[in-house]
Parts: C-alpha cells; structure tokens; sequence
C-alpha cells in the first residue's frame, strides 16, 4: 500500500489507522475512494499541525537567542560601568543625554 511508503511516525500511523477503523466500523457501505479521503484529510490535518508546531517552535529558538543577546548586552553595560564610571557616565550623556539630564 503506499501509506507504507511514507517516512512517518509510528504513532501517527497508529492513530490514523484506528480512526479510519472506527469510521469503517459507523459506516459500513463507504466506498474505497471515500476511506482513501479520509484518511488524507486526516493525514493533511496531523502534518499542518506538526508543521505549525515546527514553526512555533523555531521562533522560540529565536526569543530564546534575542533574550540571550539582550542579556549578555546587559552584562558588557554593567562591566562598563564597573570598570570605568566616568567613561560609562560619558557614554550614558552621548548616547541617551535625556537619562542624565
């Protein structure tokens, strides 16, 4: 069967098989074709899920890296300041003259 040929989880097969059972099972005089849609369409569903998980996933990478950098950015102002007050207080007055003000 070609379903055999697909790359997917076990698991997903598992559950796409023994709903299309229980769908046989309500509905005895389906057609060949109709059980064959069926299970596309449930197959569709399952993979627009998974990728929107991938996707979702990805951009918490993302976050994850723009909190880290935010971060380590935080870290360099602070040893700036603990290092040479003075220069730290110039950089503050040029870059942000309102915050001294």
């Amino acid at each position: 069967m070609w379903i055999q040929k697909l790359d997917l989880h076990p698991g997903l097969m598992t559950h796409c098989k023994s709903h299309l059972e229980r769908e046989n099972a309500s509905t005895p005089n389906r057609q060949p074709e109709q059980r064959d849609d069926a299970y596309e369409t449930l197959l569709s569903r399952e993979t627009e899920r998974a990728e929107i998980q991938i996707r979702l996933a990805k951009e918490q990478i993302q976050l994850c890296r723009l909190q880290q950098t935010e971060t380590s950015l935080r870290i360099q102002l602070l040893k700036a300041r603990l290092d040479d007050p003075a220069a730290f207080k110039l950089m503050i007055f040029c870059c942000y003259p309102r915050i001294l003000a």
